[in-house]
């Protein structure tokens, strides 16, 4: 499992395809995922909360579908002043065609690892977590038939188990905290809600900085600063739920 240390990726499906195919990384990303959805929950029942909701006009709710236009635009286009990797890039046609479909199914069944895991904690309720579930079994068939299966390898990421545990630790407790995983954030924004359009620019923000700043697995474990990144992420986390514990009981 490449693990970035803000919300670069989507976490559980990246938990999905590589416990499916053996990856001993994935499992202590993912251990740490659930530790971090455990403390997120331990906030939420001491009455953790980031205000009400609020309404806010048409124009707002499609002002993220206006930014990703233009990005794609962008990509048609190439203008000279925009450097794009010309290598392990998905076909563009074949992209659009998995995006609508995993949009389709993500937004009718409201599929969400952290959610899932979240509501067991909470109330002892797996229907959230049972599409993760399904997704493993289907990813690991497929691997089976493939032959890509590879027990106990690290193919992607680091052996480090500390700090796999810990970076994933951060992602889980901050998407307690947005209400939802990446992929959800990213289905709600669809759906118009600026909040979660907000959390995906935060996301892309977050990933251009791990890249840009080396904060992300190279070979072996994290270099310091990625070390700090996490360190520093998961206190400011703890701080963050706080202040909005000790909010909510004035």
């Amino acid at each position: 499992m490449r693990i970035k240390i803000a919300l670069a990726d989507a976490a559980w499906v990246a938990a999905a395809g590589t416990v499916a195919g053996g990856d001993p990384a994935a499992l202590y990303g993912l251990a740490g995922l659930v530790a971090g959805i455990g403390i997120g929950t331990f906030f939420l029942i001491h009455g953790f909360t980031l205000g009400k909701s609020s309404t806010t006009s048409r124009t707002n709710g499609l002002a993220f579908h206006f930014f990703l236009a233009l990005l794609f635009v962008i990509l048609l286009v190439k203008p000279s002043f925009i450097i794009l990797s010309h290598e392990r890039h998905a076909p563009l046609v074949g992209s659009l065609c998995v995006g609508a479909v995993l949009g389709f199914v993500g937004q009718r069944s409201k599929l969400c690892f952290i959610g899932g895991v979240r509501n067991v904690f909470l109330v002892g309720d797996m229907t959230l977590l049972m599409g993760f579930v399904f997704m493993v079994l289907s990813a690991f068939g497929t691997n089976v038939l493939l032959g890509q299966t590879h027990v106990g390898v690290h193919i992607i990421g680091s052996a480090d188990i500390l700090w796999s545990f810990l970076a994933l630790t951060v992602v889980g407790l901050a998407a307690v905290f947005l209400g939802g995983c990446p992929f959800r954030q990213l289905i709600l924004a669809a759906q118009g809600n600026t909040d979660s359009a907000i959390s995906i620019l935060g996301i892309m923000a977050g990933a251009a900085l791990s890249y840009t700043c080396n904060l992300s697995f190279t070979a072996g474990s994290l270099d310091l600063n990625g070390k700090a990144a996490v360190v520093g992420g998961l206190i400011l986390l703890l701080v963050i739920g706080y202040l909005n514990i000790k909010k909510q009981n004035v």
